[in-house]
């Protein structure tokens, strides 16, 4: 029978057939703080609660019969339990009073030993049941927490495969931009090259003659000195390796990119020459 079934005339039925609260208990299948908390939900007043609960209480003082509610649950159990069964005393012949007298104290006590025996192991019964309700609700808190978890692992997973998309976007407009800079870029060194012609009489000159720029070999004596200690300036003229030193300084001082045209093959062969070297 459910706790909730309980009814104010249900209660007052079983404090005047000596109900306990373990008999309540064990009758509506709760433990103490659940019989407690409908009680206070029916009797709201907190005096009738205060004086039923007392009742309630008084009962537990009060001397058992074997007839009552209590002791006929323990019967049960006490019969349906590995213990042996008390047996009828078999009358062979009439007791005295002295005799019922005894006899009756050895039953009430075992009845009573009986009914403590009861009373722990409905407790401890109780105790169960309040660890088991423990377990499955923390059980309970951590399934909340796992779904929580698997929700949150979930928006990450979204997250990060987002996160690879933009980057493979990103990676893609990058090659794009990439590839188009290297063609602005050719093309900026296209336009600002500029084309140096050295001719066979060994003069320099821009091949546009219309450009404002000044050819400068400031530092070629240096460098021409330098070029000389080269073991491959052996294989060429002084005044082509001076040449070349000249040419070199023009194109260090320009600080832009130079084309160097040659009419004559000797002076190309000993640029070409000293440009690997350098």
């Amino acid at each position: 029978m459910s706790v909730t079934s309980l009814t104010g005339k249900k209660v007052r039925i079983g404090i005047k057939n000596g109900l306990t609260l373990v008999g309540f208990c064990e009758k509506y299948d709760c433990g103490v703080g659940e019989f407690r908390g409908r009680l206070e939900r029916i009797f709201t007043q907190k005096e009738v609660f205060r004086q039923v609960w007392g009742e309630i209480q008084a009962n537990e003082k009060k001397p058992r019969r074997t007839s009552a509610p209590m002791e006929a649950q323990i019967v049960t159990a006490v019969e349906t339990s590995p213990e042996p069964a008390l047996e009828e005393p078999q009358e062979k012949h009439s007791l005295s009073l002295d005799e019922l007298k005894v006899l009756e104290a050895s039953y009430s006590g075992e009845a009573i030993e009986f009914e403590i025996r009861y009373k722990n192991l409905f407790q401890e019964r109780l105790a169960c049941r309040d660890a088991y309700k423990r377990i499955r609700d923390e059980l309970e808190e951590l399934k909340r927490q796992f779904q929580s978890k698997g929700c949150e692992a979930e928006k990450v997973i979204r997250r990060d495969e987002k996160i690879v998309t933009e980057m493979n976007e990103l990676s893609e407009q990058y090659r794009v931009k990439r590839a188009a800079l290297e063609t602005v870029r050719r093309e900026i060194e296209e336009k600002s090259k500029i084309t140096v012609c050295v001719f066979a009489n060994r003069e320099i000159a821009l091949l546009d003659d219309t450009a404002e720029i000044t050819l400068d070999d400031t530092g070629h004596d240096e460098l021409f000195e330098k070029l000389r200690e080269q073991e491959i300036a052996e294989e060429f003229r002084p005044r082509d390796v001076r040449l070349v030193a000249r040419i070199l300084k023009i194109r260090a001082n320009l600080n832009v990119p130079v084309e160097v045209l040659f009419d004559d093959e000797e002076i190309k062969l000993a640029y070409e020459a000293f440009v690997k070297i350098d």
